[in-house]
């Protein structure tokens, strides 16, 4: 019996180089994998946030810090060349060595993109430095260059931070 696989990674930068830490993940064909081309930069973003009033000299300071949503925004390109590292099996989009026009991979890109937004759908983002978990799209800008006839992705991802809540059993007292 198949199993419905729900975790889609995306891979944002340097994941097969031979020094990144999570290659195997990217090679992993339980994971769906969603493959561009270029990525141009990304950064990541880590913000705190501190209380707006006064302390007690004695309190402990972390107390009064609160976590943000890990951020992460890149900018990717997806053209018609036939991937470096061409991931068949597990890549969502497609590529055709004999024909590059005809796998139109742009257009499966901002398909696949488009569905992560609108379906509000959580994934998986692989970087050299981190694997991120839970990313939702927040923004997403995407740009067609005519002069190499590839779309270009701006693509602004948040942590989506769910909490386990747990179920009391009450007991009957007679």
């Amino acid at each position: 019996m198949a199993t419905k696989i729900e975790t889609y990674t995306f891979l944002v930068s340097g994941v097969f180089s031979e020094n990144a830490p999570r290659k195997i993940r990217a090679l992993d064909t339980n994971y769906p994998v969603i493959q561009m081309d270029v990525i141009d930069n990304y950064s990541i973003s880590m913000p705190n946030r501190i209380s707006n009033y006064a302390i007690e000299s004695r309190s402990n300071i972390s107390d009064h810090i609160f976590s943000e949503n890990i951020k992460l925004q890149f900018t990717a390109r997806v053209g018609h060349a036939y991937p470096l590292y061409s991931l068949d099996l597990n890549s969502l989009i497609k590529s055709d060595k004999n024909n590059s026009i005809k796998a139109n991979k742009p257009q499966q890109a901002y398909e696949l993109i488009k569905k992560l937004r609108y379906d509000k759908l959580a994934f998986d983002v692989l970087t050299e430095q981190e694997l991120f978990e839970s990313m939702v799209i927040t923004d997403l800008s995407v740009a067609r260059e005519a002069g190499d006839d590839q779309l270009v992705f701006n693509i602004s991802l948040e942590k989506f931070r769910k909490v386990e809540i747990g179920r009391t059993v009450l007991s009957n007292i007679s």
